[in-house]
């Protein structure tokens, strides 16, 4: 069932692969897995990572070099990287001195997705909503462009996720901070509730003016608290990082800012469902919109 699910999702075939399983890969440096893609999600770490390399902020990173949108599932923003003009990757290069083939410009720091290449890691949580309770991972093989396939090079999946695994503890803060504003609220439902406020009543015009005055008002803040919980959401996820400074610590830091704004904005959530629900609404009405 999680095979079928992530082949879904991805698109592409998935299988589950163990520490002790083979891989066969053998990368021929072709450059097809860093063209005409905008599918690769950064984490946290991803962004820190290469913006180590390049010397430059996180802010400035994803102003050039990525795509900010809110994931279509968890309504949560989702970071991917850009392409360029020719819809390559930005840091893929041309290597005339060896062969003409292609390399990663920021190689020892390029995103986990693209090192891991054909392994990923899939995470969850062991207790449903316990964001500080223990981590479950797991790995899987998705699908390879075809030049890497049948050259019987069978790499020990344990060998290849070795650096991965040296970075285990900034994955998985990195993980455990992107899960958080969905485990501590229904991050969907919110945002309709707020959209649902924004628009206000259909018939807006036959209130008085001074219930017009409150009513809009109630829906200048709706917005308000929209920009500004996907902002905080942003800037504590990916942006608050200072690259001189250890990024665990960061992280640790940002998570219990971004915890706090959760909590807020939740206890806003709650009323705001409250009094949907004391207008006559319904959940699965919501739900279903």
């Amino acid at each position: 069932k999680i095979e079928e699910h992530l082949t879904k999702q991805t698109g592409g075939n998935v299988r589950i692969v163990e520490p002790t399983d083979s891989i066969d890969f053998k990368c021929q440096r072709c450059g097809q897995c860093c063209m005409g893609r905008n599918d690769i999600v950064l984490n946290p770490f991803d962004v820190y990572n290469a913006c180590v390399a390049l010397k430059i902020t996180p802010k400035e990173f994803i102003d050039k070099y990525a795509n900010l949108t809110m994931g279509p599932t968890s309504r949560l923003p989702v970071i991917t990287l850009k392409s360029d003009h020719r819809n390559w990757c930005h840091f893929l290069e041309f290597d005339i001195k060896n062969g003409g083939l292609f390399k990663c410009g920021i190689n020892d720091n390029k995103p986990g997705a693209c090192r891991n290449h054909p392994v990923g890691v899939v995470t969850s949580f062991k207790k449903d909503g316990d964001i500080e309770g223990e981590m479950h991972e797991m790995y899987i093989q998705v699908e390879q462009c075809d030049n890497s396939k049948g050259h019987n090079n069978f790499i020990p999946v344990s060998d290849w996720m070795q650096k991965t695994e040296e970075l285990a503890e900034e994955r998985q803060w990195s993980h455990r901070i992107q899960s958080l504003p969905s485990m501590r609220m229904d991050i969907a439902r919110f945002f309709k509730l707020l959209a649902q406020t924004a628009q206000g009543p259909t018939n807006i015009e036959e209130w008085s003016e001074e219930d017009r005055k409150h009513i809009e008002e109630v829906m200048q803040k709706s917005i308000d608290i929209m920009k500004f919980f996907f902002s905080a959401v942003v800037d504590c996820t990916y942006g608050m990082y200072d690259i001189n400074k250890p990024f665990v610590e960061q992280v640790q830091d940002n998570y219990k800012k971004l915890d706090e704004i959760c909590t807020q904005v939740g206890e806003y959530y709650t009323h705001m469902e409250e009094a949907f629900l004391a207008s006559g609404g319904s959940l699965e009405e919501l739900d279903n919109a």
